[in-house]
């Protein structure tokens, strides 16, 4: 396996890795649900950091796939309406992007979430020229998982060695896209996800901090 601090590609999710998005994605997943007799406690809102949004309406209100498409584009209307811009940047993270790109590591984004929305959160925080690629789902959610994310990223990329692409996020989807992408993984503990999902799921390294993960790859 190739060092880690070789590897030239590096993805990052967006949700709970590079911004603490938890009031955006929250407020607007109760905006969707409002009609619905359902209590969510504080561990049920987390756990919609990450997955597909249609999962989360599947496992916590019991609905069907088309019910829980329908509370997708719901959650939008709010989302889309300046909900997604009710997040913050993670410390540190500006310093650690710069320090990744100018040490000559290819940047990217590989997210969940639909990839125009991406590309307006990481605009409205000055970060989008970091990254070669912003790679998302698409508006039907075709890219449902983080291996069909992760692969059209690196398509893009016009890269097929998966030897020298690392995934970086927080939740367990993020540490199994890679795997079954076929990518190295690396966990960060300071968005969604615990220590022990992120080992549990495969990550071949856990990072507390932004400066942390940079210092895996940079001197």
């Amino acid at each position: 396996m190739q060092n880690i601090r070789d590897k030239k590609y590096i993805l990052f999710d967006l949700d709970g890795t590079l911004t603490d998005s938890y009031p955006a994605i929250t407020t607007s997943f109760l905006y969707a649900i409002s009609d619905y007799d359902v209590e969510l406690s504080e561990a049920d809102l987390s756990s919609v950091i990450g997955p597909p949004l249609k999962d989360s309406f599947v496992r916590l209100l019991g609905v069907d796939p088309f019910e829980a498409w329908e509370l997708v584009l719901k959650y939008r209307e709010f989302y889309n309406a300046g909900g997604m811009f009710n997040c913050k940047v993670y410390d540190g993270i500006v310093d650690m992007l710069k320090g990744l790109k100018d040490s000559g590591k290819v940047l990217s984004v590989a997210t969940s979430k639909p990839e125009e929305q991406a590309k307006l959160v990481l605009d409205h925080f000055g970060l989008t020229d970091y990254f070669e690629v912003i790679a998302g789902d698409d508006q039907k959610c075709s890219r449902h998982n983080k291996k069909l994310v992760i692969e059209y990223c690196l398509d893009r990329l016009g890269h097929h060695d998966r030897e020298d692409v690392v995934m970086v996020g927080d939740r367990s989807y993020d540490m199994i896209g890679a795997k079954d992408a076929g990518v190295s993984a690396i966990g960060v503990t300071f968005g969604y996800g615990s220590t022990k999902e992120l080992k549990d799921a495969g990550a071949d390294y856990i990072v507390a901090s932004a400066k942390e993960l940079k210092e895996l790859f940079v001197k």
